[in-house]
């Protein structure tokens, strides 16, 4: 279903939810549609086939392309953002998707696995299991004196990290699948239905929703 036919159709459940929770950031990421609803800007590759159509999966494998540098503009696939996110805004944010990871995935705080936000190369991922396809969220909650990060697998808490101290965003106006900065890094992975929802975070309940609706 097209963008323009989602926003026309105001009893449609998951536009519905998406509105209700300020979503910066959706796509589904369908064969046909891999637009960014919110601003309806399209997808950029960082190369052809830095984003291929996987057949047995129906979705999209996001992948390193060989050469594709150290750098601030090494992403597999970009988009830019309708509204961009103020310098000194808080880090305070959900990301949520279903993910099939191809390779062994790595798991720290900090990993950078799957999606990012441009220019900071400030890695931020989803766990999946590999060779899974899996639901996938991840929080940053900056209140009190903290940021807390949260990550969910299949409606179960996987991780709970507390930084230190409040953390604060630079300006941001995109955001991108890959951040391929390290052999570590450069993994190979599917994702399809992601939401990037700036200054509110998902309950629970909230995060068992969207599957339910997606």
């Amino acid at each position: 279903m097209r963008r323009e036919d989602i926003i026309t159709q105001k009893s449609n459940p998951l536009w519905d939810f998406l509105q209700a929770h300020n979503c910066s950031f959706y796509s589904p990421l369908s064969q046909d549609d891999t637009s960014d609803w919110i601003s309806g800007n399209s997808m950029q590759k960082y190369a052809n086939d830095s984003v291929v159509w996987d057949s047995n999966l129906n979705m999209w494998m996001f992948t390193y392309v060989s050469g594709q540098p150290n750098a601030n503009n090494a992403y597999y696939a970009k988009w830019n953002l309708a509204s961009p996110i103020l310098s000194g805004s808080l880090i305070h944010f959900c990301a949520i998707a279903e993910v099939y990871s191809y390779d062994s995935p790595t798991y720290t705080p900090n990993t950078i696995l799957n999606y990012d936000l441009l220019p900071t190369r400030m890695g931020l991922a989803m766990y999946a299991n590999q060779n899974t396809l899996s639901q996938c969220c991840q929080t940053l909650d900056s209140s009190g004196s903290v940021t807390k990060q949260y990550q969910y697998t299949n409606g179960v808490q996987n991780l709970t990290y507390t930084y230190t101290s409040k953390n604060t965003m630079q300006y941001q106006d995109a955001i991108r699948i890959g951040v391929p900065n390290s052999n570590v890094a450069r993994k190979r992975f599917a994702m399809r239905n992601f939401a990037f929802i700036f200054g509110n975070i998902l309950t629970k309940s909230e995060i068992d929703e969207y599957f339910t609706l997606i």
